[in-house]
């Protein structure tokens, strides 16, 4: 089952304080942002000392604070206060089949730290607090992805709550093979015909052609 690690900067976030100043000139509303780095792991890590050493790996003690989150358990109360009051969650990841150095990094340290190799994948969750709507939230998020490599979710507040979270994505490419077959092609032809598949294509049984070759 996929484990989730979301980690809360307890400090100061110079991140979050750049994306309120943007979002005021965009919006001309005040919007309070709380940026939440994520590392989602194809398994959970069950050894309670193994995750322990694990987290060093996505947090620094002094300034974050780290919630391990399995799909479709409802986070510990601490979360709830860690997270504060917001309105939105707006949660930006990679699309699969796209590098995520971030995530490698990360699956690295992890296999130094506990021995456990597996892929990492990252993403950013921003907690938005403020009179927001569907279309600006909508219109924030264009401005912080860019959809041919990436990926962008939101909820509201209450789905947040009622939904125990984003959720779980393992951004992986599935691969469907289910139904092709592969046709044995005689190349052992005239010159002429040879020609003629590199022009007009393989040809298929019922006489039509497949296409040029190259």
């Amino acid at each position: 089952m996929a484990q989730r690690i979301e980690v809360f900067t307890l400090t100061e976030d110079g991140r979050a304080r750049t994306l309120q100043n943007n979002f005021q000139k965009i919006t001309g509303k005040e919007i309070g942002v709380r940026v939440v780095d994520v590392y989602t792991l194809e398994k959970d890590i069950k050894d309670s000392a193994n995750l322990n050493e694990a987290l060093k790996s996505f947090t620094n003690p002094v300034t974050q604070k780290a919630f391990v989150l399995k799909d479709q358990d409802k986070p510990e109360d601490n979360y709830w206060k860690t997270a504060g009051e917001f309105d939105w969650a707006l949660e930006i990841g990679y699309l699969p089949g796209v590098t995520d150095n971030i995530g490698h990094t990360a699956a690295e340290l992890n296999e130094l730290t506990v021995g456990e190799h597996q892929p990492v994948y990252s993403s950013q969750m921003l907690l938005l607090k403020g009179n927001v709507s569907e279309a600006e939230l909508s219109a924030l998020a264009d401005t912080l992805y860019n959809p041919l490599i990436q990926r962008a979710a939101n909820k509201n507040a209450a789905d947040f709550k009622s939904h125990g979270g984003m959720g779980a994505v393992i951004p992986k490419v599935k691969l469907d093979n289910k139904g092709i077959a592969v046709d044995k092609v005689n190349l052992n032809v005239s010159d002429e015909e040879l020609v003629k598949i590199g022009k007009e294509g393989i040809a298929n049984e019922d006489g039509t052609r497949r296409g040029p070759l190259g």
